[in-house]
């Protein structure tokens, strides 16, 4: 069977147009190109979520070191450095009360004037690094919080971890 030239050649012209046309992976492309930007955007919701939970907590830390630090006792109600009660605010908030990456971070407490009615201020910072696997930006989280003092204090003041 004899087929004329022009037949033969346009069948392969014909495949490459609808090759050309067809679209079928198209959408695996798009979805490539933008599931980089999709997980970067979803992880780093997650850890600025985890970033305001330290703050959350920093805060409540520093709360409770306001709190003990004006009625001069530890946070759990024992006497500051008698027995059985615990050797520093400080120590106590900073080891037993903070969790995660905020245990033993340091806590400072700042009397301005030892005596009743006066402001005594806890403070804490936390260095959170946003988005640490690809090396984001550090964020320093801060809480500081300030009381009157109840009666004189007896505890120590300065940073202490």
């Amino acid at each position: 069977m004899n087929v004329p030239a022009r037949e033969r050649f346009s069948r392969p012209r014909g495949l490459l147009t609808a090759l050309r046309r067809d679209e079928r992976g198209q959408a695996l492309v798009e979805f490539a190109l933008v599931l980089p930007i999709l997980l970067l955007l979803v992880i780093g919701i997650f850890d600025f979520g985890q970033a305001l939970n330290y703050y959350n907590q920093e805060s409540q830390l520093v709360g409770q070191g306001a709190r003990a630090a004006a009625v001069d006792r530890c946070p759990d109600g024992t006497a500051i450095g008698g027995a059985g009660g615990c050797t520093s605010i400080q120590q106590q908030i900073s080891e037993t009360y903070a969790n995660g990456a905020l245990n033993k971070n340091p806590i400072c407490i700042d009397p301005y004037t030892p005596g009743a009615g006066n402001p005594v201020t806890v403070r804490t910072t936390y260095d959170f690094q946003l988005l640490g696997f690809i090396g984001g930006a550090t964020i320093h989280i801060s809480a500081s919080q300030t009381e009157r003092q109840e009666i004189a204090g007896t505890y120590s003041s300065g940073c202490q971890s």
